[in-house]
Order: C-alpha cells, then sequence, then structure tokens
C-alpha cells in the first residue's frame, strides 16, 4: 500500500495540494519553463562543440556512441550541479 491513512490524513493532502496551487497561482511554473529553455539552449550552444573532441569526453570517461546520447549524459551530468541555482533564481523573479 503506496499510502496509510491516519489522523490528520486529510490535512496533509490539503496542504500539499494548497502548496502545488500556489506555484500555479504565482507562476512559477510557466517561469521555470522559460528559465529551463533559456539554459538549455545556452547548454547546447556551448556543449555540441566540444562533444567532438576526445580530450572532452576522456575527461569525463565517456564512450561517445551517438552525438545526441553523449550530450544528453553530460547535460545530465552538470544538470544536478546547476539546478538548485537555477530554482533560487525562479524563487527571486
Amino acid at each position: 500500500m503506496l499510502f496509510t491513512h491516519h489522523k490528520g490524513f486529510d490535512d496533509e493532502i490539503l496542504s500539499i495540494i494548497a502548496h502545488e496551487l500556489g506555484h500555479w497561482k504565482k507562476r512559477h511554473i510557466m517561469r521555470i519553463l522559460v528559465i529551463n529553455m533559456f539554459y538549455v539552449s545556452i547548454w547546447c550552444a556551448c556543449m555540441i562543440p566540444m562533444i567532438d573532441r576526445p580530450e572532452f569526453l576522456n575527461a569525463f570517461n565517456i564512450r561517445m556512441e551517438s552525438q545526441w546520447m553523449t550530450l544528453w549524459y553530460v547535460f545530465r551530468l552538470f544538470e544536478n550541479s546547476v539546478d538548485p541555482a537555477l530554482m533560487l533564481l525562479v524563487n527571486k523573479i
């Protein structure tokens, strides 16, 4: 069973729904989409030339099977370090 019903369970569910509606009301979803589209575009513009360089791939111990798969792999590798900063930026805008 994924959820167990306990005293206060309904209040917890309502709190989660209210929290998510707050994101919608403050337009966080649209801001995150716009910022992420900008971020991915800049990132790809910087990284596509690097993907063809063997020294770059060797630095991260990456075998290039496909240019797009390698780009995706490296993006996911770096995204984890940048994502918290992006979320701070979204909350400040």
